[in-house]
């Protein structure tokens, strides 16, 4: 089977197999096999430059060849920093005490005084903009002591023993899913048309796929998925339990569309194609995937391609407003094949309008980066952060957040109004489909947020945003 699935189908851009494909454990021949290949991918990579911090048993970079690593120019790639708790990079003394909320814990009021609307009101000039570390053969690596590296063979042979019996797959969709989680037609009709004067509209297409329309006719679509399964080919891999609500091609028309990554369930080249095929627009990716998104879509003009790093902004004009489009941290990583693992960078967006504001957090860990992000471009009047795929969480918290966590990324990043994504529409880890939002809206009354400040969508349901 696993020799199967690593053969390129016709209809693929690859041949090979990621962790991203099919979950942790959706085979355990096929969890092992990538564990250990990221595990020895690792290893090239960090060769002779990087030893060992030791956290809880494991080796990972140290501080101090961290902090003298440089790229290819011989440059530093990481500065020295003024202010560790602006945007998350600690010293070895700091790294003891660092970590995001925990399971039920949000920050009080008083914590939010003391330290969120301490980074408001810090200026632009005083937050210093932190970037990725970049390894001596290229690869991205995260620069938060809240990373320790990505997942190895003994962690997945760990994940494996403690939730055997726990993980539950099937390509069959029981009559609940119905009834808690109704996909409907997009209205079309609506979505033709420009929302009203200080309207910010916002569709929900599953998983982190979201369409965001501002008053002036400016749409964009974050993360498009809507093939059946999130793999490298459509017969093999994670298979959606609640269907797209629409096709690519049904949509209204595209200007631009935000990538965050290269993970399978957010870059689906299907729909990546049809899109382009469709409504030719403007694509924003991290640095590292232009070429790839060039050389396997077709008709594509590497004009209209925008590459950026962390920090980076770029214009697109719609009916003679300006939009500023800003590439954002984020903790993470990137891979689509076994041996490409963070070659390519990821991240969050930014989107301002001449009066309204849009953050898509793409997939993340928690780190205190978002304060810096909502400092220097908040408030949002709507940011997309995702709720789901992170239990167990003591595997998948560097990459992604759990409820309490995203509640904890609307107040730092100073949203008016957050819809969560990333939940209800694949099975990639073990938690109950309905949980992050049950836990989401209760993180959200602990932490007096306004009612529906922090809200859901059905799949395919629009909501206005003033």
């Amino acid at each position: 089977m696993l020799r199967g699935a690593l053969r390129a189908s016709s209809r693929s851009e690859a041949p090979l197999l990621s962790v991203s494909v099919c979950g942790p454990l959706t085979a355990s021949a096929v969890a092992a096999a990538c564990g250990f290949w990221t595990r020895v991918c690792s290893r090239w990579s960090r060769g002779s430059a990087a030893s060992g911090c030791r956290t809880s048993g494991r080796s990972h970079f140290s501080w101090r060849r961290m902090r003298t690593m440089t790229d290819d120019r011989g440059v530093p790639s990481r500065t020295e920093v003024g202010s560790a708790a602006a945007f998350g990079v600690a010293t070895p003394a700091e790294a003891q005490q660092c970590g995001p909320p925990g399971k039920g814990r949000v920050e009080s009021s008083a914590d939010r005084a003391a330290g969120n609307m301490a980074a408001v009101a810090t200026t632009q000039a005083q937050i210093e903009k932190v970037q990725p570390l970049r390894l001596k053969n290229g690869k991205y690596w995260n620069p938060w002591s809240s990373w320790t590296g990505l997942p190895t063979l003994v962690d997945f042979i760990k994940l494996w023993w403690n939730e055997r019996g726990k993980w539950i797959y099937t390509d069959e969709i029981p009559e609940e899913y119905e009834r808690h989680l109704p996909v409907k037609t997009p209205d079309l009709e609506v979505l033709c048309t420009a929302p009203k004067p200080g309207v910010l509209r916002s569709t929900w297409l599953g998983h982190s796929t979201v369409l965001v329309q501002f008053e002036q006719g400016f749409t964009v679509i974050t993360d498009p998925v809507f093939s059946e399964r999130c793999s490298p080919v459509q017969w093999f891999g994670v298979k959606r339990y609640r269907p797209a609500p629409c096709t690519a091609a049904q949509l209204p028309h595209i200007d631009a569309v935000l990538i965050s990554h290269n993970h399978y369930d957010h870059l689906d080249l299907l729909s990546v194609r049809a899109i382009e095929t469709k409504f030719s627009p403007a694509f924003y990716v991290p640095q590292g995937l232009k070429s790839w998104l060039v050389k396997n879509v077709p008709g594509l003009d590497s004009q209209r391609v925008h590459e950026l790093g962390w920090w980076e902004e770029t214009f697109q004009r719609k009916n003679d407003k300006e939009f500023k489009i800003v590439f954002t941290p984020a903790q993470h990583w990137g891979s689509r094949a076994l041996l490409d693992n963070c070659r390519a960078l990821w991240g969050s967006w930014v989107v301002a309008g001449p009066t309204k504001k849009f953050f898509f957090a793409g997939d993340s860990g928690y780190c205190p980066v978002f304060t810096s992000v909502g400092a220097l471009y908040g408030p949002f009047d709507l940011s997309a952060i995702p709720i789901g795929a992170y239990e167990p969480h003591y595997f998948f918290r560097q990459q992604h957040v759990n409820p309490e966590e995203a509640v904890q990324m609307h107040v730092d990043l100073r949203s008016r109004r957050s819809l969560g994504i990333h939940w209800g529409t694949f099975k990639l880890t073990m938690e109950h489909y309905m949980e992050p939002r049950e836990r989401m809206l209760s993180a959200s009354g602990k932490a007096g947020l306004e009612k529906n400040a922090f809200f859901t969508l059905t799949h395919g349901e629009h909501l206005d945003v003033e």
